[in-house]
C-alpha cells in the first residue's frame, strides 16, 4: 500500500522496506509511520474499546482484512486501490491468489482467520475510504488527507482511553496535495524496486494495464447517456489477426499478467 502514497508526503527516510511479516508489522507501527510520513493526523476508530459511542460503529482492524485481501479476483482486478498490486505477477495480491488457488473453502477461511489475527495486532493503518457492495467491504482511495496531513487510523486494542478529541484552536484547514498516486505511478514504483531497467518499464506497464477497467467502462457509459448529449467513443481498430497472450515475460525474467490472470 505504500506504493500508492504520493512521494511528496515521505520524509527523507522514504517508504519502509517490507519483505517479511516482521517488517510488515513494523511498517504499520506508530514509530515507523511517524518516521516515514512528513505530517500525520492520527485518529482512533470507535470499535472495541468504548461503550455508548455516538455515530455508526466503525470497521475493526480484524474485519479490514478483506479490504486488502478481497475474496474474489474480480474485485481485485476492478478496484482502483488494489488493481496495481494484482496486475504485476510480483504484486502481493497476484502472489496471494496463486498461493491459495489450490486450497478448498475451509482452508481459505483458515488463511483469512490467520490474517485477521495479524491485522488485530497492527498498531495503525491508512484511513482507507470504505465502500460496500452486496455486503462486501471494499477499499476506496487508500490514502486520505486531513488538513494537509495524511490521515492514519489507530488500533484501540493497543490502548484504553476515553477518546481523542479535536485539537483546540485548530488552524484553518489547509489545502492538501493528492495523497494517492496514479495506477501507472504505483506500477512504476514496484518495477523500480525490482531493479527493472528504465527502458523496459514503459512496455511492461502498458502490457499490465491492458484494457480499460470495469469502473472506467461504467463511467464512460454514464457520460454517453442521451441526457448527457454525448456518445460512446469508437472502439480501437484490430490490427492483424494474431492475439496477444494473456501474460508477458521480459527477457530479464520479470512477469506481468494482463487483467491479473496467469
Amino acid at each position: 500500500m505504500w506504493d500508492m502514497l504520493n512521494k511528496i508526503y515521505f520524509t527523507s527516510r522514504g517508504e519502509p522496506e517490507v519483505n517479511t511479516l516482521e517488517q510488515a508489522m513494523k511498517a504499520w507501527s506508530l514509530g515507523t509511520v511517524f518516521d516515514s510520513i512528513t505530517k500525520v493526523s492520527w485518529d482512533a476508530i470507535n470499535t472495541g474499546c468504548w461503550k455508548n459511542i455516538r455515530g455508526p460503529k466503525e470497521v475493526s482492524f480484524k474485519d479490514r482484512v478483506k479490504m486488502y485481501f478481497p475474496e474474489s479476483q474480480e474485485i481485485a482486478s476492478n478496484s482502483a486501490a488494489l488493481r496495481p498490486f494484482y496486475l504485476l505477477r510480483t504484486g502481493y495480491l497476484s502472489r496471494f491468489w496463486r498461493d491459495i488457488a489450490e486450497l478448498d473453502e475451509e482452508e481459505r477461511q483458515d488463511v483469512y482467520d490467520e490474517l485477521g489475527e495479524i491485522f488485530s495486532s497492527i498498531q495503525c493503518l491508512p484511513a482507507t475510504r470504505i465502500s460496500r457492495n452486496d455486503g462486501a467491504i471494499l477499499p476506496g482511495n487508500t490514502w486520505q488527507t486531513m488538513n494537509g496531513s495524511i490521515h492514519i487510523i489507530t488500533n484501540p486494542a493497543h490502548y484504553m482511553i476515553k477518546g481523542i478529541g479535536e485539537e483546540r484552536n485548530a488552524r484553518r484547514a489547509q489545502r492538501s496535495s493528492r495523497a494517492v498516486v496514479s495506477e501507472r505511478a504505483a506500477l512504476e514504483r514496484q518495477l523500480e524496486r525490482q531493479a527493472v531497467p528504465q527502458k523496459d518499464r514503459g512496455r511492461m506497464i502498458k502490457a499490465a494495464i491492458g484494457s480499460k477497467s470495469t469502473r472506467e467502462k461504467k463511467m464512460e457509459e454514464r457520460r454517453s447517456k442521451k441526457s448527457k448529449n454525448m456518445r460512446a467513443p469508437p472502439g480501437a481498430k484490430k490490427q492483424g489477426s494474431s492475439s496477444s497472450s494473456s501474460s508477458s515475460t521480459s527477457g530479464d525474467g520479470y512477469y506481468l499478467d494482463e487483467e491479473g490472470s496467469e
